[in-house]
């Protein structure tokens, strides 16, 4: 029983995941992808950069959804450790992220 439950889970999530939209940017670097994964931990333990994780879009959540309790606090605490990122590190981080956080509000309306 246990087992049809996690197979029936993980197919679902195969099928949202294969309905989302191609997310296609360019890592931020090392640095900036360690800060956000630093900071994501700290408020939720099931943070991930993993597209697969069932906790992807929840996560992103933290980064691109201004309504999220945990919004500020994300941006906050990323932000500052940001700071000693290279500047190249940096610069990408902003210029892609809006584009993220349109390809975030997409992604949301194609899960439902």
């Amino acid at each position: 029983m246990r087992f049809t439950i996690v197979a029936v889970a993980a197919s679902l999530i195969a099928v949202a995941s294969a309905a989302l939209p191609k997310y296609d940017f360019k890592p931020d670097g090392p640095c900036v992808e360690a800060c956000t994964l630093k900071t994501g931990k700290e408020l939720f333990a099931n943070f991930t950069h993993d597209q697969s994780s069932p906790y992807w879009l929840q996560s992103l959540a933290f980064d691109h959804d201004r309504t999220h309790p945990k919004y500020r606090d994300m941006m906050m605490g990323a932000g500052m450790c940001m700071g000693a990122c290279p500047k190249a590190e940096q610069d990408l981080y902003r210029a892609q992220f809006q584009a993220k956080t349109v390809w975030y509000q997409d992604a949301l309306k194609a899960s439902k």
